[in-house]
């Protein structure tokens, strides 16, 4: 216990570390291509509204193809930045970094009640370093760790059995960006009871709320730039050796019935927890998503620390490293930092990135780590 002790300032240090670390690039950087077109809907929103935005912001070069509550987002971080780029970049990933914060603590408490405090510390630590989650929260300039934090959120909640929680926490997930759909058939398939399945649907349907506002007027657009929005193939996954556009248009409906399958197989074996179910599914999402965005790494990362935090740090160092050479291979050279992509990824930075494709489906093959372990 004296060593413990001992141990526990440093633990929280590193966790410090990580919050800090994000803070600092924040201040020193612009962030990618991303945080341009961030701001350039914030200016827009405010002008004219946001279903304007659906409808005029609707080309490759300026898209708006995100859910109606990030445009407010935008527009509320424009007006308190003044309209100034800078300022809007870091206002705009302060959220952002806070979710990363708050992570580490649900993660941190989860682990704590399971295997105690020296598991829980460093694992809390780990997911605070984690390179790939520093660069995307401190520098890429995007909501990914929004929607990542709610969905860690959303599978929490259902370990404590509050079920409306959790799929109000998904519904918020999914108003950041529809990716934590492919989530939901992880919670249907793991409902205790018609109880705790009706609570969840309560909490879901929310998710709806936010689009019936825009529906009457502007459905049409709402409808081809989010919905049927279909990202931009890059030399990532799947699409790097299989250039098909069949696969491409199709493979979000191969994604959704392998993760049904899984979910479905679990249930009816009884193995597998909704943790791991969560993080297997994020998983696939990310070994056979036909789009790819280079922030999109980070979208399995702190459910893979909610599952085994060793594993999920090799993950998180790769991925760490692919980013890094992606970032400074864009890099403008200039201050603030700002790294402008303007090409598919050149064959060094796709080889690393295959490296940690490789790596996610080893993952997957190994069960994600205890698939033989009994669902509660």
């Amino acid at each position: 216990m004296g060593l413990l002790s001992k141990r526990m300032p440093r633990l929280w240090a590193l966790v410090a570390a990580g919050l800090l670390a994000r803070l600092l690039l924040a201040a020193v950087s612009l962030g990618s291509n991303d945080i341009l077109s961030w701001y350039r809907f914030g200016e827009f929103i405010t002008a004219h509204g946001v279903g304007a935005a659906y409808e005029t912001l609707s080309t490759r070069r300026l898209l708006f193809n995100y859910p109606p509550l990030t445009g407010y987002l935008a527009q509320g971080v424009y007006i308190l930045a003044g309209g100034q780029l800078r300022a809007f970049a870091i206002l705009f990933k302060l959220p952002g970094i806070l979710a990363e914060a708050a992570a580490a603590y649900l993660l941190y408490r989860h682990v704590l009640a399971r295997l105690g405090p020296r598991e829980a510390l460093a694992c809390a630590a780990a997911f605070s370093l984690s390179l790939v989650s520093v660069l995307v929260s401190g520098y890429h300039g995007n909501t990914d760790t929004l929607y990542c934090f709610l969905a860690l959120a959303a599978v929490l909640f259902w370990e404590e059995d509050r079920p409306f929680l959790s799929g109000l926490s998904l519904a918020a997930a999914i108003n950041i960006k529809l990716i934590p759909l492919f989530l939901v058939p992880v919670f249907l398939s793991q409902a205790r009871s018609r109880s705790s399945l009706s609570r969840f649907a309560a909490g879901l349907s929310c998710a709806a709320i936010p689009f019936l506002f825009f529906l009457p007027a502007h459905g049409a657009a709402l409808w081809r730039n989010v919905f049927a929005y279909k990202g931009y193939p890059d030399h990532w996954g799947v699409s790097l050796f299989l250039k098909s556009p069949l696969y491409f248009s199709s493979a979000r409906y191969l994604i959704l019935l392998l993760i049904t399958a899984l979910s479905v197989l679990a249930r009816l074996r009884s193995r597998g927890t909704t943790p791991q179910l969560a993080a297997a599914s994020c998983v696939i999402f990310l070994v056979f998503t036909p789009a790819f965005g280079v922030q999109y790494t980070l979208v399995p990362l702190p459910l893979l620390f909610l599952v085994d935090w060793r594993w999920a740090s090799g993950y998180a160092l790769l991925s760490g490293i692919f980013l890094s050479s992606v970032y400074a291979h864009w890099w403008t050279g200039g201050y603030p930092l700002l790294s402008w992509f303007t090409t598919t990824l050149p064959a060094p930075q796709a080889a690393l990135g295959v490296v940690v494709w490789l790596y996610l489906i080893g993952l997957l093959a190994r069960g994600l780590f205890a698939a033989g372990v009994k669902a509660r």
